[in-house]
């Protein structure tokens, strides 16, 4: 009977692996039992015989990663300095990407679509995961009154460590740990060369392009982002658009030939308001520290404003067809941030840095400050200060104290 417990265990455990890498591949709702089933060469009764429904399997995958998190950040806890805790943090997370790459540790799903499971146990799990994040952050385990600093800082952290498992494929597994020295330095330290007075420069006149507001093709662009941000590629039915907007499907298609067009058009849409901060910045009398706060600055706050928000990245969710465009129209903004930060270490503004890695983790930060401001994913209200506390450790580190 034992042995069997443990052959029932080891099946259940390649099911959950299978289901992982199909959710980092195709998104939650492109995961079928039927896929699963096919990397295991299994039938999907067997599969089914563990895990009844997709929507288990799935919850069990979301929650075994949630819980290798977990573990990571437990082993950090002891340590007694914040900056030995997250450099711990770094290492072992890069260590276990290591042991994923060369075959012998566990995928861990990427959580783009978590939200698609409610307030149930799963995103219970995640605020208790945040959480136990957040306290590695806290020199004598009590909280500020002002919670908004340190959960800025803990999102950062969480989301781009889970943005580098996607990234860490265009390294050689050998060279995870020097790319985890990379990224640990300019988390802990930032881009920035000296800790300065936190006032980023205004970008006027930079939504000029932008459609107006009664344009009706740019409301369905709003809603449609800010459904997506909410719920996901799947969340964005034509049903939940024409609903928000109180029309009919049939004044939808007027407008828009296919969902997937609109989709596009979101992200075109999105890259372009980043293409115009850029210019924008481009024409201010100032070095390219200040450039670059001025951009994230401006852009994080559209994001936490949530009425125009950009759309973030829900990559691995969009059908295939699509990734291929989204891919080309992104590589000129994060090209301008690699050339902005290789400018800033020219021109002293900025330390010597890896303007690639520098690039990526601007470019992920970004992408996930809509999180923020996103219903009760951060378990407090925002305060007026959040678009400093987020951005302003990019430049100054997260070990800097400002207060």
């Amino acid at each position: 009977m034992k042995t069997r417990s443990k052959k029932y265990e080891g099946k259940r455990e390649l099911i959950l692996q299978a289901a992982t890498q199909t959710i980092n591949r195709k998104g939650l709702k492109g995961m079928l039992i039927s896929d699963v089933a096919l990397l295991l060469n299994m039938a999907p009764t067997s599969v089914a015989y563990y895990y009844r429904t997709k929507e288990e399997l799935a919850a069990a995958s979301y929650l075994r990663s949630i819980d290798t998190y977990t573990q990571v950040i437990e082993s950090a806890a002891g340590l007694p300095t914040v900056a030995e805790r997250l450099s711990h943090l770094v290492r072992t997370f890069f260590t276990l990407m290591q042991d994923v790459a060369i075959g012998e540790g566990q995928e861990i799903a990427i959580f783009e679509d978590l939200r698609a499971f409610g307030e149930g146990e799963v995103f219970k799990s995640y605020v208790s995961m945040f959480k136990a994040l957040r306290s590695l952050f806290l020199t004598d385990g009590s909280l500020p009154s002002d919670r908004t600093r340190v959960n800025a800082q803990t999102h950062l952290v969480l989301i781009n460590l889970a943005y580098a498992q996607a990234w860490l494929q265009e390294h050689h597994p050998s060279t995870y740990l020097r790319a985890a020295l990379r990224f640990e330095d300019i988390l802990l330290h930032g881009i920035g060369k000296q800790t300065r007075e936190w006032s980023p420069q205004n970008l006027p006149m930079i939504d000029q392009a932008d459609a107006p507001e009664s344009d009706s093709q740019e409301a369905f662009l709003r809603v449609a982002t800010g459904l997506m941000n909410l719920h996901g590629y799947r969340g964005a039915s034509v049903e939940n658009i024409v609903a928000e907007l109180n029309l009919t499907r049939g004044a939808f298609y007027h407008h828009i030939d296919f969902k997937d067009d609109l989709i596009e058009t979101c992200y075109s849409r999105s890259l372009d308001a980043i293409r115009l901060a850029q210019e924008a910045a481009d024409r201010l009398n100032a070095d390219s520290r200040s450039r670059l706060e001025a951009i994230l600055a401006h852009l994080v706050q559209r994001q936490l404003a949530r009425d125009d928000q950009l759309l973030r990245n829900i990559f691995i969710s969009v059908p295939e067809s699509m990734k291929r465009n989204i891919d080309i129209m992104n590589r000129p903004n994060e090209t301008y941030f690699v050339s902005l930060v290789s400018d800033g270490i020219a021109d002293g503004s900025l330390r010597i840095v890896d303007a690639h890695m520098a690039a990526r983790i601007l470019s992920c930060s970004l992408n996930g400050a809509v999180e923020l401001s996103i219903g009760n994913w951060l378990p407090s209200p925002l305060s007026d200060r959040a678009t400093e506390y987020f951005v302003r450790p990019l430049f100054e580190g997260l070990l800097s104290c400002d207060e």
